[in-house]
């Protein structure tokens, strides 16, 4: 294994001290946690929106604190949630004047974390509540059970639409609702030609040959649901679109956000040629495009592969999307 890293047991603190020293600007690291937050709060009678999850999907969700997204991110080892004391901090270290809503992903060691959090803050008087992002719908070829659906790169394009909201002054109860609207009308589908070397271990989770990529990967390096031969970039985006498409039941007019990510492995060029294909397939089916992101928004360590993530927008949410956010991982202007 080839890493330009120091000694693993400072992998975590090595990142975050990094993203703070080269981005003082934007964030803060709290001292002695895994807890990065804006470095000032102009609003503090907003609801602060934290979400976390492993390390090893950067930027998310770090980068992502700033105007019109997150005011926390906290992350735990590497593919490992936060624990519910890491959690706990990031939450005292917001404002909690008017609420707190926790932005977690679909794993069962996020869900109990958080939770666990989410009652420590309430015994200390918080008003909290969450949304639980669960974009992944490759799954669902193999099952019918909603618990396995895992939070993926769509969850991006939730919290941007929750963080726009919020800088509106918008209640706890009405972030709730828009998130789990937004959750409801997002679909991602991933693919990858290898599998993701986790440092702690040295090794890849799973290898593959050259001809062969995996079908519906998920966010920590676990194999899909099918493997399938490695085709043109523009067959492989044929597969996908069309289920992203009949799952959100998108028709002529709809409006949509487009997500094109990087697993962490694959170049930029090669986005662009999948975001390619993808837009024009929209074109053809009359779909309108509100919003483009293509690049690096939520990986795997160094997964080569890509996902697609589509959102419906409604008339509310289209204005959310376009509207202005300053994070270290995603500007709009």
């Amino acid at each position: 294994m080839k890493k330009f890293m120091n000694d693993i047991e400072d992998i975590v603190s090595n990142i975050l001290e990094g993203l703070a020293l080269a981005y003082p600007d934007i964030v803060r690291l709290i001292p002695n946690s895994y807890v990065i937050t804006r470095k000032e709060f102009k609003n503090p009678n907003k609801v602060s929106i934290i979400s976390g999850c492993g390390t090893g999907h950067e930027p998310a969700p770090n980068s992502y604190v700033g105007e019109g997204m997150l005011d926390a991110g906290v992350v735990g080892e590497v593919f490992t949630s936060p624990t519910p004391d890491q959690i706990l901090k990031a939450i005292e270290n917001v404002p909690t004047k008017n609420g707190v809503l926790l932005v977690l992903y679909n794993y069962t060691g996020d869900r109990i974390n958080f939770r666990m959090a989410l009652q420590a803050a309430q015994q200390l008087g918080v008003k909290i509540d969450f949304v639980v992002i669960s974009d992944d719908i490759a799954t669902e070829e193999i099952s019918e059970d909603k618990m396995i659906k895992r939070g993926l790169a769509g969850g991006v394009l939730v919290t941007k639409i929750i963080g726009a909201k919020a800088e509106q002054n918008a209640s706890l109860e009405e972030l709730k609702e828009i998130g789990v609207r937004a959750n409801k009308n997002t679909a991602t589908i991933g693919i990858a030609a290898n599998g993701t070397t986790i440092p702690t271990a040295g090794f890849k989770g799973f290898e593959l040959d050259d001809f062969t990529v995996e079908y519906g990967v998920g966010a920590h390096g676990e194999r899909g649901v099918r493997q399938e031969p490695i085709q043109t970039a523009d067959v492989h985006v044929q597969e996908i679109m069309p289920k992203l498409i009949a799952k959100l039941d998108l028709k002529k007019g709809d409006k949509v956000a487009l997500l094109v990510n990087g697993l962490g492995g694959t170049p930029q060029s090669e986005f662009f040629i999948v975001a390619r294909k993808a837009i024009l397939m929209l074109n053809d089916e009359g779909i309108i495009l509100e919003k483009a992101f293509v690049g690096n928004y939520f990986t795997s360590i160094d997964m080569p592969g890509f996902s697609i993530s589509l959102m419906k927008l409604d008339d509310e949410m289209a204005k959310l999307m376009q509207q202005r956010a300053n994070t270290i991982g995603l500007k709009v202007v």
